[in-house]
């Protein structure tokens, strides 16, 4: 796969505590049926299902190139909220040993992109990261995969991973309370710890998006 522009060591996905305890627990990560994933994004729906035939099936799994912003937190893991960052070189071995696609996702102007509609016959590589200049402040980068057959209605594919892939953690700036910091650290510890995670990799870390304080 060809190296991406305005690389990053890590890529970082926004989602809740429950869902990074599920991530560590069965080491994988779900690659989505865009069509039942509830993105509000229609457009960007509407580009996967053009890649879509009866018998393959696409998946995606999204993440950013940004590690900071309030737009991310607020979008994607405003309450219960945590930021996964994840070796980027790991994440593209491994979807190199299931066949799967991945690069930043390419924005541009309506026209531009109905202009390259208009292009027979629609290519799946370039359709399935594409998105309109709306949406450029995501930063996204994600992974693609094609299947003869879904897991489900939901889940398309999974990318195994390992709890190493996982550079660190870092909890929503929304959590205020230092004892339910204190709380999920140790949930956080505990989990990683009992899926055979070394202690020592493990990084936590809260948000200084509001204040520069450390995690305590």
């Amino acid at each position: 796969m060809k190296k991406t522009e305005n690389r990053t060591e890590c890529v970082y996905r926004y989602t809740s505590f429950s869902r990074l305890l599920e991530i560590i627990v069965t080491r994988r990560l779900p690659l989505l049926n865009a069509l039942n994933s509830g993105w509000k994004d229609k457009i960007d729906i509407g580009f996967i299902k053009a890649c879509e035939t009866p018998k393959k099936k696409i998946g995606v799994l999204c993440f950013t190139n940004k590690h900071a912003t309030n737009f991310h937190w607020d979008l994607f893991a405003k309450d219960d909220g945590i930021r996964i960052a994840f070796k980027r070189n790991n994440l593209e071995k491994s979807s190199d040993e299931q066949g799967f696609l991945y690069r930043n996702v390419s924005y541009n102007i309506p026209k531009k992109i109905k202009r390259s509609l208009n292009d027979k016959p629609l290519k799946f590589k370039k359709l399935a990261f594409l998105k309109r200049i709306q949406y450029e402040e995501e930063n996204e980068w994600r992974i693609v995969c094609e299947k003869e057959k879904a897991i489900n209605s939901h889940v398309v594919a999974y990318l195994p991973i390992k709890l190493s892939d996982i550079e660190s953690i870092t909890l929503s700036p929304y959590y205020k309370d230092v004892n339910e910091r204190r709380f999920l650290r140790k949930t956080l510890k505990s989990v990683w710890k009992s899926m055979g995670g070394k202690e020592n990799e493990l990084k936590i870390y809260r948000s200084t998006l509001f204040e520069n304080h450390s995690i305590e």
